[in-house]
């Protein structure tokens, strides 16, 4: 007895308690706009759904992680010291803000590097394993324009003259997301 919270976590490593965290908010959130909670809650839709409707849902969600990502990906790049000069660097800062969002499920693989553009592979994806365990039908899944979005408005915060594209998304059934960042041609 006599314990605080803080003594308690300490011992457990900080790993840990970030995947364990990031899990937890990633299924309130996945839940939060499930169409597969009747049994759960007796409803037809899920928690948040019924408040504001599927289509708000899908409309408002992407709005919340651009606005996050704009003041997100400039405070990153600030606290960790990232140049963002070229590609590298840009994409160096993505992959950092957007696992910290995700947390340590979300992994990446550069698979293709020019000057100009690099592609991503990530092959898992914490908010995939949250959609899988919650058996969220593909087409309720909206990672993919919530991610999007996120990217999206992030990297224009940094320079207006980033692009973000997925060629593949989880989000759409493909078996894993890739990712296309590269400079707007002048």
């Amino acid at each position: 007895m006599g314990e605080t919270s803080k003594d308690l976590l300490k011992r457990f490593p900080a790993e840990k308690c970030w995947a364990l965290t990031t899990k937890i908010l990633q299924g309130l959130l996945v839940l939060s706009g499930s169409k597969n909670l009747p049994a759960i809650l007796g409803t037809e839709d899920g928690f948040i759904s019924p408040v504001r409707g599927w289509e708000k849902h899908e409309e408002v969600t992407p709005k919340i992680y651009g606005e996050i990502a704009r003041k997100f990906f400039p405070w990153v790049e600030k606290m960790f010291s990232i140049p963002v000069e070229d590609i590298i660097g840009v994409t160096k800062l993505y992959i950092v803000a957007t696992t910290f969002l995700m947390g340590p499920e979300f992994t990446t693989e550069i698979i293709e590097t020019t000057k100009e553009k690099i592609k991503i592979r990530v092959p898992t994806c914490g908010w995939t394993e949250r959609f899988n365990e919650h058996k969220v039908p593909i087409e309720f899944r909206i990672c993919y324009p919530a991610h999007n979005s996120w990217a999206e408005e992030g990297l224009k915060a940094i320079n207006p003259k980033i692009i973000h594209k997925f060629t593949k998304s989880m989000g759409k059934g493909d078996p894993f997301c890739e990712i296309i960042i590269q400079f707007k041609e002048e």
